[in-house]
């Protein structure tokens, strides 16, 4: 019993001291549990990290609550991540309500370079996961063919999905023809499955995918919050590689895809069917922010839903707020909680390990796509074209993109010292 109360109060002072990114999270995990207090050793540190990494979902978050399973059991697993999650929820459901005005244009005004800045982080991200790669003709040459395809197509519900299932299925296509999947090791030891686990991730997937669909054909009074727990459940259940994988997924899903779904109609001939549309600018700014904010960065889903919900009173936002966050991180903890032993037996068949090579490839040509989009649309660059490039030319904040790219790149520069300056510059220009 003590180690878990003292467990609980190392979780809740991290909620509040763990600013950064995942891999900034697990060295202060690595201090915390075991260099300071010894709750594990080294090995099992290690062997909890190698686990995240095979879950969808924050991997510093997945750890911690994979260590708090090994603590004290399923329900103080569940505990622990509320308190985890809590602080951060509440202080971008707050930024929410703030930023939820569309019309403060004073305001996004002089907060318009932090969108710049949310860029550039996913850039240097897909810079940074490139490098991993082996620079072979034919893997750079899919990462530039899939890129554009997630580019132009990015407000179809189908492009990412694909490229995704695409990408697994290539990988274990090409470890088979080269005959290494039969060579691969697999590890003879069985863990027990508890389907009955397993029956209730996919019941919540597909059920309140149902529910969602038809809560919008209908236009059901609630119908939003429908979407938007099935929406997060689904990107909680999919997204690997953290925060910038969900930012684009969730750009698309909340501002890509509202727009191009519109866009085809008139105000004579526009569909009953409501969407939940975030404002450009206000999601761009909470994309720079969460990256300042201790805790999970996950958090983020929350802030979003109260964006899409600005429209319908404080305490419908605040609703939507709870229900987005608790719907992102649901998936995650039932897998580290319940299906982790599928993941553990799969994980040993040499198919799915080819395979698991292509899932996490396929972020690369995702964030680049979705970076050029994004920038795309920060720049405001209607098309290309010799006119748009003089003119993008002239702009400060290319500059600033190509500033922030090479510092966070190269870090020579602290992150608290680039946030200054999307401060700084709007009152110098």
């Amino acid at each position: 019993m003590t180690s878990r109360i003292n467990f609980l109060k190392r979780i809740f002072v991290l909620s509040f001291t763990s600013v950064g990114t995942q891999q900034s999270h697990l060295s202060i995990f690595l201090k915390h549990f075991v260099t300071d207090k010894n709750f594990f050793t080294e090995e099992e540190f290690k062997e909890f990290y190698s686990v995240a990494q095979l879950l969808p979902g924050p991997t510093s978050t997945q750890l911690l609550i994979l260590a708090a399973i090994k603590i004290g059991g399923n329900l103080f697993a569940a505990l622990c991540l509320l308190v985890w999650v809590l602080p951060a929820t509440l202080f971008m459901g707050v930024l929410a309500l703030f930023f939820s005005d569309s019309h403060n244009t004073s305001l996004f005004e002089y907060l318009m370079y932090l969108p710049i800045l949310a860029i550039a982080f996913i850039i240097v991200t897909s810079l940074n996961l490139l490098k991993q790669q082996r620079f072979h003709f034919t893997i750079i040459s899919y990462c530039v063919v899939c890129s554009f395809l997630v580019y132009y197509y990015f407000a179809s519900p189908f492009v990412i999905p694909a490229l995704i299932i695409g990408s697994g299925f290539m990988s274990w296509a090409s470890k088979f023809k080269n005959k290494k999947v039969s060579n691969l090791k697999i590890e003879k030891k069985s863990y027990d499955i508890k389907w009955r686990f397993l029956s209730i991730f996919f019941i919540i997937y597909f059920l309140f995918g149902f529910i969602s669909e038809q809560s919008s054909k209908n236009n059901w009074r609630v119908h939003d919050l429908f979407n938007l727990f099935e929406t997060n459940y689904r990107n909680g259940s999919i997204v690997y590689q953290g925060i910038d994988v969900l930012i684009p997924v969730m750009y698309n899903q909340f501002v890509a895809r509202p727009e191009g779904y519109f866009s085809k109609f008139d105000d004579s001939t526009k569909p009953k069917r409501n969407l939940n549309i975030a404002n450009k600018e206000s999601f761009l700014i909470g994309a720079s922010i969460i990256k300042l904010i201790p805790g999970p960065m996950f958090v983020f889903a929350g802030y979003v839903g109260g964006l899409v919900t600005n429209k319908d009173g404080i305490g419908h936002q605040i609703l939507a707020i709870f229900i987005s966050t608790f719907a992102i991180f649901l998936p995650g903890y039932l897998l580290a909680c319940f299906v982790f032993p599928i993941w553990m037996n799969l994980k040993n068949y040499p198919g799915i390990q080819a395979s698991l090579i292509g899932f996490h490839a396929s972020v690369i040509p995702i964030l680049i796509g979705s970076a050029l989009r994004l920038a795309k649309d920060a720049l405001k660059i209607d098309r290309f074209s010799n006119q748009q490039l003089l003119t993008l030319l002239q702009t400060p904040a290319f500059y600033l993109l190509i500033f922030f790219i090479f510092s966070l790149f190269t870090k020579k520069i602290p992150l608290f010292f680039l946030i200054l300056i999307c401060f700084i510059v709007p009152l110098i220009l």
